[in-house]
């Protein structure tokens, strides 16, 4: 059996439930673009899970993390961090802040930016829907290609507005508390 948990929201919250799933007898199986496969395991099971923010990854950092009994997974869509999973006996992680905060304003500002992008290409797509439909009669190309392109497009911006909606209070959070940690 497996239980699925959505990256959408925080990732602290996402490895919150990963825990508490881990608890239930659940461990970390696959991840996908949107969301993480936990599969049930027989027994219960003292796993812990946590993201690990960082820039540069070296085989250094990678044997100080194994040294510490955490086991680093990399996520195929995800570059710029891990997964660690660990057990009760792991030494404590502690993720700088200073980095997390620059790894979600780098991230934000990719999402705003696609976010334009996509907006000022739908925005010519749609504008003159007039002119739109005579080219697409005009050059023979079927009704179905314009509405799958039509969907592709509407998606690219969705995918967009989410990452910027997904990003936007880790971004708030993590500069208060670089605010208040430099007070």
């Amino acid at each position: 059996m497996y239980k699925y948990i959505n990256i959408w929201i925080s990732y602290d919250k996402v490895a919150d439930r990963m825990n508490r799933l881990a608890a239930q007898g659940y461990e970390y199986d696959k991840e996908y673009i949107v969301a993480v496969r936990m599969k049930k395991t027989s027994e219960t099971n003292d796993k812990q899970y946590k993201f690990i923010y960082d820039k540069n990854f070296t085989p250094e950092t990678e044997e100080y993390y194994k040294a510490s009994g955490w086991t680093l997974r990399k996520f195929k869509f995800y570059n710029m961090f891990r997964l660690a999973e660990g057990n009760s006996n792991s030494y404590p992680i502690f993720t700088d802040t200073e980095t997390e905060f620059e790894i979600a304003r780098y991230r934000l500002l990719r999402f705003i930016i696609q976010f334009i992008i996509i907006s000022i290409i739908c925005v010519l797509f749609f504008a003159n829907k007039y002119t739109i439909i005579k080219w697409v009669v005009m050059s023979w190309i079927p009704n179905g290609v314009f509405v799958a392109l039509a969907g592709l497009l509407g998606g690219i911006l969705g995918y967009c507005l989410g990452g910027v909606i997904m990003f936007i209070p880790k971004y708030c959070k993590l500069k208060k508390e670089l605010k208040l940690n430099s007070d």
